[in-house]
């Protein structure tokens, strides 16, 4: 049974908390445990409460990262570990034979839906993740984007987070701030252009040996389009890699992203994917858990560095 909700507002494939649930042992109010909505029809829901890793086989290696240094707090403390790092993994992935689809026009909408010009006319020279998050994404670009190569960073601004030792023939930025993109250090050339009304770009096929989409991919109401037209202009076997963390302008991201899990957020992304049918060995990433930086000016508020998640590509 369903506690005051509408069967039909549940999504096939898509995830929920389990304190919807009512009359099930075990199961309670307010319990944030997701499970997978199988069919949806006017008598109910056909849910299945298993983990989202039921029946695969997968390692699972942890790793300290470091120690969070308590301040006022005496005695001990206990975590667990397993369960933190199992929570979300799995989400991204469809369920026998369910595959994640794209949701309806109404989830791109946005709160602001002035022209994106007029809200990125002002300038953020600031980081939109803390510095060790920052290095995380780099190191992940360090590793998949071979030296010399020329990148295309989509939906640019102030910081790319490449590797400063990569030693790239070219990287191109294509943003909405000139002054942003002028103070890159990273970009050796920019384009000043919005995707959300014109997906498509003026360079050549097989122009670029990868292209990255840093922290932004939240703001596209015409994903499938900038996919297809990102493939075009990327060599075959070049990669292309879509970050972001689980923070952004709720203002200009798009109604269903607030709404999803973090690993569905992947889910989601893996559909653009999926959907603008050029792209293979598709994989998604996360990396949580390191300490924040304790110079960070949110430092100790938030104890944690800013999660970041990957989805990445190569093209066909």
């Amino acid at each position: 049974r369903l506690s005051g909700r509408d069967p039909l507002d549940f999504e096939r494939g898509r995830f929920y908390p389990q304190g919807l649930l009512s009359g099930i042992p075990g199961i309670f109010k307010g319990n944030m445990t997701p499970f997978r909505c199988l069919s949806a029809h006017a008598g109910g829901i056909t849910a299945d409460l298993n983990h989202p890793m039921a029946g695969h086989r997968f390692s699972l290696t942890l790793k300290r990262t470091g120690r969070l240094v308590k301040s006022r707090e005496r005695g001990g403390a206990c975590s667990d570990w397993l369960t933190q790092a199992l929570d979300g993994p799995g989400m991204q992935a469809g369920h026998d034979g369910i595959s994640i689809t794209l949701p309806g026009r109404d989830r791109f909408h946005r709160q602001d839906e002035a022209p994106d010009p007029v809200f990125y006319a002002q300038d953020r020279l600031v980081r939109h993740v803390d510095a060790r998050a920052s290095r995380n994404l780099s190191g992940w670009y360090q590793g998949n984007i071979r030296q010399g190569s020329r990148v295309l960073d989509l939906m640019a601004g102030f910081q790319s987070h490449l590797p400063e030792d990569l030693g790239l023939k070219q990287v191109h930025g294509l943003g909405l701030n000139e002054a942003e993109m002028s103070n890159n250090r990273a970009l050796d050339a920019y384009t000043v252009q919005d995707l959300n009304t014109t997906p498509t770009l003026h360079f050549d096929d097989h122009t670029f040996d990868a292209a990255i989409c840093s922290l932004s991919v939240e703001y596209l109401v015409k994903p499938v389009a900038v996919f297809k037209e990102t493939a075009r202009f990327l060599k075959p076997g070049a990669p292309f890699m879509v970050t972001f963390a689980n923070r952004w302008f709720p203002e200009k991201a798009i109604g269903i992203w607030e709404d999803l899990h973090d690993f569905e957020r992947m889910g989601l992304v893996t559909a653009y994917f999926n959907q603008s049918g050029a792209w293979r060995d598709l994989s998604t990433r996360s990396i949580r858990g390191y300490p924040r930086p304790r110079d960070d000016r949110h430092y100790p508020k938030l104890r944690y560095s800013d999660p970041v998640y990957m989805v990445s590509g190569i093209k066909s």
